[in-house]
């Protein structure tokens, strides 16, 4: 894959990605019989290219993947993927890349 369809892939991935987040946390915001404020997430971080690769990592808790509960990757992130004609795989337990 090129720098230049990485880069656009990933600037794909982080607006989805802060839309989603964006409306729940609006919600949350919104719920009256809710204390606490929410900030939404910011992607840029958690969604990068590296050594020719997209990865996404969950280190920091943004709801992206997750391996040892329940192996979970965002039915987001899996249904762009899948609508691309890409997959995840692990690339370890914190980190998923996007595979053709």
């Amino acid at each position: 894959m090129t720098e230049a369809k990485l880069e656009k892939l990933r600037a794909k991935f982080i607006t989805i990605m802060t839309k989603q987040n964006k409306q729940l946390i609006d919600s949350m915001n919104d719920d009256p019989d809710c204390t606490m404020t929410f900030k939404c997430y910011n992607y840029n971080e958690s969604i990068y290219i590296q050594d020719g690769n997209l990865f996404v990592s969950g280190e920091h808790g943004q709801d992206t993947c997750e391996y040892y509960e329940n192996c979970y990757i965002n039915p987001t992130l899996e249904k762009l993927a899948k609508k691309l004609g890409y997959f995840w795989e692990w690339q370890n337990p914190a980190c998923i890349v996007l595979t053709e």
